[in-house]
Formats: C-alpha cells, structure tokens, sequence
C-alpha cells in the first residue's frame, strides 16, 4: 500500500500536471476515502466500537488538550503567523486537512495561510506512514498500542489507516474506531473558536456524512449475520481503496508546495508533531 504514494508522489513532481489535474486527484482522493472507510464497517461490530470509543475517550481528550497548549506555547517560540498556527494546531489535534478547512473560515484564515498549513501538514502525513510502523516495531508496541498512537498522532484519517493497516488488521481496526471519533472533535473546537474570533459557524458545520455511513455499514453487517459471507471481500476492497486514495494523495503534491511551506512554519508543525507524537506514546503505554 505504502508504494501507491511513492508512486504519486514521483508522477506529482515529474509529470506536468495542471491545478485541475491535481483539484481532480484531490476530488476523487477524498471519493475513495470515503468509500474505503465506510467499507471498514464491516468488519466491525457495533459492540466493540461502542466499548473501544468509550475505553479510550479519555487519551483522546488528553491528547486534544496537549496539543493546543503546546501549540500556543510553540507558536509564541517560532514566531509563527497566528492563522497558521491555529490551523496547524486544529489539524494536528483532529483530523488534519478536514479540520483546518473547517476551521479556516470559521478564523478568517488567508487563502495563503491554508496553502502554507495544508503543505506542513501533507508533508509529515507522507513520513508517518514510512516512520510509524518501523517505530513501532522497534518499540514493540502491540497492535493496540500502535493504533491508538497512530489514531492520536498522525494527522489525516488516510495517513492514519494506511500506517495501522501496515502494522496489521487489529491495528487498523482500533486506529480507524478512534481517529473516527476523534473526528467528531472539531465540532466544540470550532464553537469555541467561533465565540474567540465572535464569528457565525451555523453555515459550517456539515453532517460528518463518512462517519454516518461507517456506522450504517457496521449495524448492516451486525444485524444481518447472513452478510459475513462478503466481509472479506469487503475489506480487500477497503484496502485497495486505501492504496488508490494514497496514490492520488501523492499526484498532489509538486514543487510549488515545498517553495510556499518556510522554514518557520515547518519547524513549528514537526515541532508540535514531534511533542504530540512522543505524548501520545506515553499516554499509550500507561
């Protein structure tokens, strides 16, 4: 799986692809996501996302905390611009690029402080699939231990997955349970925001559709034990979705987003990125 982004990765730097190819890559990219996290349903039962969620809600909440004292405090160090900061901070705490562009209109974010954030944080997405699971293994963490940390301190849900999928199926199915939930996060964060920056968040706010669907597809397959027949096939199918939204993830990225990045704000993002990740592993392991 872990191929499919270097593979894009390359064509995104050698081929000379236009912003309506790579807003195509990056259209359908979320489409296939989409699809793969909902196929993951399947092969988990409602019970046991009901007791994992509630299990581990209490790391989620610290390591939502954490981050967001950690980024005012680094934010301050690095001299960094505010909306960036904010923005990396939310995307580092949540879910990444889902929870910048919710929380860029909510702030008034520049159209140049998203591009610059979203760069930071596609970046260190792209080395925690290839960092995390050797970590992993040198740690000896188990397979729950590794899909909490990776649910708790990478960023986007794709990175998440493919990174869990690549330590094994139990990995995967804790990191997907709780980076789902995690998600639902950006909600009170984005109300709070909205009172600090005293902006209107009612026309924000959308239903999280892929979590909806998630769980329809869990109750279907819970209910209907006739159904397990496919399940197989359903997460070979989520697999490969993974490969392909990874690949597209890759044709995305080209020369531009590295010249727009700055040292000041990637330096603040592998900071904070660094500090979460190390915190989530302790948080893990006690």
């Amino acid at each position: 799986m872990h191929y499919a982004l270097i593979i894009g990765l390359i064509l995104g730097f050698v081929l000379p692809l236009t912003e309506q190819h790579r807003a195509l890559a990056k259209r359908w990219g979320s489409r296939t996501l989409f699809l793969s996290v909902a196929l993951l349903g399947a092969g988990l039962s409602l019970g046991t996302m009901g007791r994992n969620s509630i299990e581990y809600a209490h790391l989620t909440l610290i390591s939502i905390a954490l981050t967001f004292i950690f980024g005012y405090l680094l934010s301050k160090l690095f001299k960094i611009d505010h909306e960036q900061s904010i923005l990396m901070t939310a995307g580092t705490a949540v879910c990444g690029g889902s929870a910048m562009a919710a929380v860029a209109p909510v702030i008034n974010a520049s159209a140049l402080s998203m591009a610059v954030s979203m760069s930071v944080v596609f970046i260190l997405n792209a080395l925690a699939i290839y960092l995390f699971p050797p970590i992993g293994h040198w740690l000896q963490l188990t397979q729950e231990q590794f899909g909490l940390w990776a649910a708790l301190a990478i960023h986007d849900t794709s990175s998440v997955l493919a990174a869990a999928s690549l330590y094994g199926e139990k990995a995967l199915e804790l990191a997907t349970i709780t980076k789902l939930t995690r998600s639902l996060w950006i909600i009170p964060i984005c109300l709070v925001l909205s009172v600090v920056y005293k902006t209107q968040t009612r026309s924000q706010f959308r239903p999280p559709w892929v979590i909806i669907v998630f769980l329809a597809v869990s109750t279907l397959f819970t209910m209907v034990p006739a159904l397990a027949v496919v399940r197989a096939q359903t997460q070979m199918l989520a697999k490969l979705g993974f490969a392909l939204t990874l690949f597209l993830i890759g044709l995305q990225m080209n020369k531009e987003n590295l010249k727009q990045v700055g040292w000041s704000p990637l330096a603040f993002g592998l900071s904070l990125w660094i500090v979460v990740s190390g915190l989530s592993l302790v948080l893990v392991q006690l």
